[in-house]
């Protein structure tokens, strides 16, 4: 009836069409309040008492949209003005917009499956923050954090070295420029038996440039060993070493041919010696 009632538009036709909608959303309310369907008369009078106890401030504008409705005369509809008859039309769509917000249309099924729905996300929510709290408070500690950082040369527009080591994962922490065997030299402040060396690539392109990457490490006072090298593919994630609990206070990473040298970040992990 709303629908066929909002085709129409003002034309007096409109009107017992808007009388049915607003009866069967006054029924409605009726069974949403465990009463019995009025139907008819009995269903706008059940609207106006609804309407009396709402305290709505706009109750006295509803009441003139229903009073349209109810209204006996069979003709008065076309006795209307264009302008008075659109106007208690407006009134007569606000009713029952109004009387549609009453009314919970989802069955108690489906509330009961959205409620679900919210409790889940919030568990997972919670989930989440206690894997990266735990992740953050139990992580070991990167030992190349802060470290000192030496580059055989620094490309004008690269940040300086030290971004290698600021935890930051930008898309660049450092790159050389193009010569032969380009190297970069990490001092950690203290050595460490070598447990995990993370090695970033950069992550803004040009991933398999830095390509064969190899990586040597050295005691205080010894000379480097090689420890790993690369020679597949990156991309733009990380490549994880095992350190076998090797003493390290130095790691260089360097290509062997000429070129440049691009990397995102470096991690190492391991306990004090």
């Amino acid at each position: 009836a709303e629908h066929h009632a909002r085709a129409l538009g003002p034309a007096p036709a409109a009107f017992p069409l808007w009388r049915e909608a607003v009866a069967l959303r006054g029924a409605v309310l009726a069974v949403a309040a465990g009463e019995p369907p009025p139907s008819g008369r009995e269903a706008l009078t059940y609207v106006a008492s609804v309407l009396d106890g709402s305290g709505d401030p706009r109750r006295d504008a509803l009441a003139e949209g229903l009073s349209t409705v109810a209204e006996s005369d069979p003709i008065a509809f076309d006795r209307w003005t264009d302008d008075e008859r659109a106007a208690r039309l407006a009134a007569v769509d606000d009713l029952v917009d109004w009387l549609g917000g009453r009314v919970e249309a989802r069955s108690t099924a489906r509330l009961w499956a959205e409620r679900g729905a919210r409790v889940a996300a919030v568990v997972a929510a919670l989930a989440a923050l206690a894997w990266v709290a735990r992740q953050t408070i139990f992580a070991p500690p990167d030992r190349a954090r802060g470290a000192t950082v030496t580059a055989s040369s620094r490309d004008a527009d690269s940040p300086d070295p030290s971004a290698l080591v600021d935890g930051k994962h930008d898309p660049i922490g450092a790159r050389t420029e193009r010569e032969p065997r380009p190297s970069i030299t990490i001092e950690l402040a203290r050595p460490i038996s070598l447990d995990t060396l993370r090695i970033r690539n950069r992550t803004d392109g040009h991933f398999d440039e830095g390509l064969p990457f190899v990586v040597e490490t050295a005691t205080l006072h010894g000379p480097f060993v090689e420890l790993a090298r690369r020679t597949d593919s990156v991309g733009p994630g990380s490549w994880e070493i095992d350190g076998g609990q090797r003493a390290v206070a130095k790691i260089r990473i360097r290509l062997e041919r000429v070129g440049y040298l691009a990397l995102g970040d470096v991690e190492a992990f391991g306990k004090p010696r």
